[in-house]
């Protein structure tokens, strides 16, 4: 059986339907703005917030960490309901303003007030390892002590015609500081999404950097994700 939902001490892995994303996030976020996200923000919060209960990290230095994820396609859910919308002919701006890529994090940033550097990356299906990579750059250039590093996938009426689509949600998320720099060794930008390149055509974001993490520093991954 397939766990929907794992935590370890540094990763958090989420892989589970809309409906069960919708349900955990009622359960477990107590942000008074939350009713206002879209389902993309709701993963995103989810997967910080299952993150740091495992972490052994104060609050401080959650607050002051960088946090860097990526996405191929942001939120495509919002743009349909946006355009749905103006087709009913009942405009929904929040969803249009909520279709920006950048919106997750920005409502991480809300909720757990961050204070460290906070990037949304775009890109193909290596933009999970293109994330870790920046993330260490960070920490090696000094500009961060802790960092947070990954990608997530919401599916879409556009998703499922551009790429494999089994219609779930996937987020994973690795933590990182100073002591990853030594484990994780000097990775030049676009080493390794280079090098995993090629691994499988079919393979999503989440997968590829989950495989990555699984390779070479086991003790950052989480259970598989299957697609």
């Amino acid at each position: 059986m397939r766990r929907a939902m794992t935590t370890t001490a540094t990763s958090v892995l989420i892989d589970a339907g809309s409906d069960e994303i919708e349900a955990a996030f009622r359960r477990e976020l107590r942000w008074p703005q939350g009713h206002r996200v879209n389902l993309d923000s709701r993963l995103m919060l989810l997967g910080l917030k299952r993150l740091q209960a495992g972490l052994a990290w104060s609050e401080e230095a959650f607050r002051a960490c960088a946090v860097v994820a990526g996405s191929r396609l942001g939120s495509m859910e919002s743009y349909e309901a946006f355009d749905r919308s103006l087709t009913d002919g009942c405009p929904a701006p929040l969803a249009f303003a909520h279709a920006l890529p950048s919106i997750p994090l920005a409502c991480a940033s809300l909720c757990f007030s961050l204070r460290g550097h906070v990037l949304t990356l775009m890109g193909g299906p290596e933009v999970g390892l293109t994330a870790l990579e920046q993330a260490m750059a960070l920490l090696r250039a000094g500009r961060a002590s802790h960092a947070i590093a990954g990608c997530w996938e919401v599916p879409s009426e556009t998703s499922a015609h551009r790429y494999p689509d089994d219609g779930r949600c996937r987020l994973l998320l690795v933590a990182l500081d100073y002591r990853s720099v030594e484990r994780f060794g000097t990775m030049a930008i676009g080493s390794v999404s280079a090098a995993d390149a090629d691994t499988d055509a079919d393979a999503g974001p989440v997968a590829r950097l989950w495989r990555h993490l699984a390779d070479t520093h086991p003790e950052c991954a989480a259970e598989p994700v299957h697609e």
